[in-house]
């Protein structure tokens, strides 16, 4: 919604999703925004069909609200992961399953809702997706850590005009610096790539205010 109707917008419907979550909830039920527009939900003794049923709930109660005749933007819909803790050995399995399974939502189409142990578990591009996600939203806290800003000098051939740098984004993965080309493409699908464009252009300012004078970028 940022990249749509701006980031006013955007920070009204994380709100609005916000409260909706809390109403579905009980009070020994965690909710948390993890990044972007996903949010995650910890049930407390509940059984995966249940959660299911919770989940449909909140699913059509976010649907009705947005096409409410007051709502300002078009309707809009929630991709919905469900994991139970029996197929997971600990609290970071059963999060990378949750994520493997709101991938797989979010791939098969808008509204749907998926649960992981219907999923394929040995489907490598869903699990490099979700390590992806992490690696974003880890980095988004570190980010001088995990991004890192590449000037790439372009000289024009047969012209007088002045050359520029071109600024390319890296992240690090494994010890190198890698094109975070996958990486943005990750970012649009789950609400993030907004912080990075953000990061992005406050050390682009800050480049630029080293010499003010002599530097022209282009930000790819």
């Amino acid at each position: 919604s940022n990249s749509i109707h701006g980031p006013e917008m955007g920070d009204m419907i994380l709100e609005k999703m916000a409260e909706g979550l809390g109403i579905f909830c009980r009070k020994k039920d965690i909710v948390a925004r993890l990044g972007g527009d996903t949010f995650a939900i910890l049930f407390d003794d509940n059984t995966e069909e249940s959660a299911l049923k919770q989940a449909e709930e909140i699913q059509e109660a976010f649907l009705n609200m947005t096409r409410a005749s007051d709502w300002p933007t078009e309707p809009l819909t929630l991709s919905i992961g469900i994991a139970e803790s029996k197929y997971a050995r600990n609290h970071g399995a059963l999060f990378q399953n949750t994520m493997l399974a709101l991938n797989e939502a979010k791939h098969l189409g808008k509204n749907r809702i998926c649960r992981y142990h219907n999923l394929n578990p040995h489907n490598a591009m869903l699990k490099k997706r979700v390590e992806m996600v992490s690696e974003l939203t880890t980095g988004l806290h570190k980010a001088d850590k995990i991004f890192k800003l590449y000037k790439q000098p372009i000289e024009p051939l047969g012209s007088s005009s002045k050359g520029y740098h071109e600024i390319l984004l890296r992240v690090l993965k494994d010890g190198t610096w890698r094109t975070a080309a996958h990486h943005i493409d990750v970012a649009n699908d789950h609400g993030l790539s907004i912080d990075i464009d953000l990061w992005v252009t406050e050390n682009v300012v800050k480049e630029l205010l080293k010499e003010p004078e002599t530097s022209v970028f282009s930000v790819n």
